[in-house]
């Protein structure tokens, strides 16, 4: 026991306060997890993806021109023929025309439609290459259309040129840029797109 004190007659001890600069223990931080990185863009990706917009430039001037074949001031292309006249042109389908073999129209829409899908879906894969996301390509659909267009633009071509109408008919330039285009989209489709939408 304590010696009794006027503050503490009975000399009871007291149990020692806290310090005044007492705090609670300090609280574990807890860890920043790392930041994510970004993939790397892989360096075939971007010539790529050129090629492909180069390509459905390629294949978009096959589609609208009807410079394919030249006779005169007239000319041919997928969907029919171009004649031109000094007050005007006129252009006719192939089902318009009744003596036009049955061949031209089944080559030339089949290109149509396939030269359509390949020109969106290059666009779109190339798209994805430049993003990174080279696994969002359709690459199936993508191969599909360009193996069709460059069957039927090949074929239309050739039917052309060395049919009954070839001796009175000129080359022009839209047929050889859009199969040159055809050709060029699925060699970066089968080498690249795919590789890349594997990876």
């Amino acid at each position: 026991m304590q010696q009794p004190t006027p503050e503490n007659p009975y000399g009871l001890q007291r149990p020692p306060f806290p310090p005044t600069s007492w705090a609670p223990p300090p609280q574990p931080v807890t860890a920043m997890p790392p930041p994510q990185v970004a993939p790397a863009l892989d360096p075939a990706a971007k010539p790529a993806a050129i090629t492909l917009f180069a390509s459905a430039a390629a294949m978009l001037v096959g589609v609208a021109s009807f410079s394919w074949f030249s006779r005169g001031d007239s000319g041919v292309g997928l969907y029919g023929v171009q004649e031109c006249a000094h007050f005007g042109c006129k252009s006719m389908m192939w089902s318009d025309l009744s003596h036009a073999p049955m061949e031209y129209a089944l080559f030339g829409y089949v290109a149509l439609l396939a030269l359509v899908a390949g020109i969106g879906l290059s666009i779109h894969a190339g798209v994805n290459l430049l993003k990174n996301t080279a696994r969002n390509a359709k690459v199936k659909a993508l191969n599909a259309s360009l193996g069709v267009a460059a069957f039927c633009t090949v074929s239309f071509w050739m039917r052309l040129q060395f049919g009954e109408l070839g001796h009175r008919l000129s080359v022009g330039y839209a047929g050889l840029v859009c199969i040159a285009g055809v050709i060029a989209a699925g060699t970066i489709a089968h080498r690249t797109v795919r590789r890349l939408a594997r990876s």
